[in-house]
């Protein structure tokens, strides 16, 4: 009987685990439900200081995947699509951007405490929201070695 039972357990397991692994990212994307609509940005600091980008973010019907549409005010050919989401197959969360210059994809940590965090797979940056109101949101790109720090303040339009 108690071989039978752990052998129940441990068939179950894996699928348990996929269960929570689903609802996890589910929970994830839906905590970033609030940013969706129109949201002006500007650029404070770095090459960029003072640069000005209009974005929309809408979610899938399913609330796993969020994109993110942005290009800069006055400029025709600086934009960027970004698709954040749970990967069911890969079983974790992604995030892939598309700009004029090529594709570039994230390694998404999720929310620790307040903060979604990220990292640049292409040159370890880090990428964080950090909620401030629900009107109002900070993005905080920080380069590998910390040398440098940008911070996006957006506010919805």
């Amino acid at each position: 009987m108690w071989k039978l039972l752990i052998a129940f357990l441990l068939a179950i397991f894996p699928l348990s685990c996929v269960a929570y692994a689903h609802q996890s990212g589910s929970a994830t994307m839906k905590r970033l439900a609030f940013m969706r609509g129109s949201w002006n940005c500007t650029v404070h600091d770095g090459q960029s200081n003072g640069l000005v980008q209009r974005t929309t973010y809408s979610f899938s019907s399913d609330g796993l995947w969020m994109t993110e549409l942005s290009y800069d005010v006055g400029s025709k050919n600086d934009w960027e699509t970004q698709m954040w989401g749970y990967d069911a197959h890969a079983k974790k969360l992604v995030a892939y951007q598309f700009t004029a210059d090529g594709v570039y994809t994230k390694t998404v940590t999720g929310f620790i405490g307040k903060n979604f965090m990220s990292t640049r797979n292409d040159n370890g940056a880090t990428v964080s929201l950090v909620p401030i109101t629900s009107n109002s949101i900070d993005w905080v790109i920080a380069s590998a070695d910390h040398s440098y720090v940008v911070k996006e303040h957006c506010v919805r339009r």
